[in-house]
């Protein structure tokens, strides 16, 4: 099956977003594409491999497997951030070396405290 229009939009913002982001966020930000035709979409393009999703707080959040990325989200305001580096490398060969495993992929996810709320705590 190829990309429809609509699976084409939807997944470029996914691509272009630097956080992930939920269905109702696509929805909202592509006015035009009923929230129904985002689901189908979201559906297909994980079954086709272009995008993965973390769960946080019982929503599902979409992001490109085209990029290797990790997530940081805030406990107070609930914004979620990308976070670029990735350090991981090592401690997964450990984990194979030791442990008898073969890893093919990982998911960092940090929650905590961001910048601006701590300044806010701070006032």
């Amino acid at each position: 099956m190829k990309l429809t229009k609509n699976r084409q939009r939807i997944y470029e913002t996914i691509f272009n977003s630097k956080v992930p982001l939920s269905a109702y966020d696509i929805s909202s930000l592509l006015k035009n594409i009923s929230l129904t035709t985002v689901y189908r979409a979201l559906d297909y393009l994980q079954k086709e491999g272009r995008i993965k999703y973390i769960v946080i707080n019982d929503f599902k959040y979409y992001y490109s497997t085209e990029v290797h990325q990790h997530f940081f989200q805030c406990i107070k305001c609930k914004k979620l951030f990308t976070l670029n580096a990735c350090f991981i490398q090592p401690y997964e060969q450990y984990i194979e070396d030791n442990m008898g495993f073969k890893i093919t992929e990982h998911l960092v996810f940090f929650s905590g405290i961001c910048k601006n709320c701590q300044r806010e705590e701070q006032k």
